[in-house]
């Protein structure tokens, strides 16, 4: 190989590399921590994108078989935090970071435009599932209450207010009444609102 053949490749690869980190960067940030991901995570994401990307790039120019590629693909992935649980979206950011770094990395004579095409079907497909689960994505909790009140009908938008005020929630989405204590005057309430994950981390 020349100078010129050298350097060309080094551009190459060099472009390939920082196209490659953007996507993680932006999907790690824009899609996982802008909706609540931990941000220990998001330095995590942006390593492993960078390693897994290197470690490909080195396996293009190295007679190695694609079971043995793989094989070490297992490996990496199984050791990665064995000591904590790690979550089902976090995991998920984790494989995505993993699947685009590869697939950027070992793609060698496609043209650009295939690369894109590829990675912006993830991203479509990443960006769609969030869509999706964070409609669903709700919770609940049970609350003892006094002001019963707010019970009556024609009362509700009032106690949504009350209760959000209250609790610190901003979207509550609906309140079932439980037992009611008439010597005590209070109720048990089961508010469910939708799971707001940045309040979690902060926790």
């Amino acid at each position: 190989m020349n100078v010129e053949n050298l350097q060309y490749s080094l551009s190459t690869s060099l472009m390939q590399f920082i196209y490659s980190m953007l996507v993680i960067i932006a999907v790690s940030y824009f899609l996982y921590l802008k909706r609540g991901g931990k941000p220990e995570f998001f330095l995590v994401y942006m390593l492993v994108g960078a390693v897994v990307f290197q470690f490909c790039h080195l396996l293009k120019f190295m007679p190695i078989s694609i079971g043995f590629a793989f094989g070490l693909f297992a490996l990496f992935s199984m050791m990665r935090f064995r000591s904590r649980t790690i979550d089902v979206r976090d995991l998920t950011y984790l494989f995505f970071t993993i699947g685009i770094a590869a697939l950027d990395g070992l793609i060698t004579e496609e043209p650009f435009y295939h690369i894109l095409i590829w990675d912006l079907l993830i991203v479509g497909m990443l960006l769609t599932g969030e869509m999706v689960s964070g409609s669903y994505r709700k919770t609940s909790m049970l609350v003892t209450y006094e002001k019963t009140e707010l019970l009556q009908e024609g009362k509700y938008e009032m106690l949504i207010e009350d209760l959000q005020n209250r609790l610190s929630l901003k979207n509550i989405t609906k309140v079932k009444v439980g037992d009611v204590n008439f010597k005590k005057n209070t109720a048990e309430l089961k508010v469910f609102f939708k799971n707001d994950r940045k309040s979690e981390n902060k926790s």
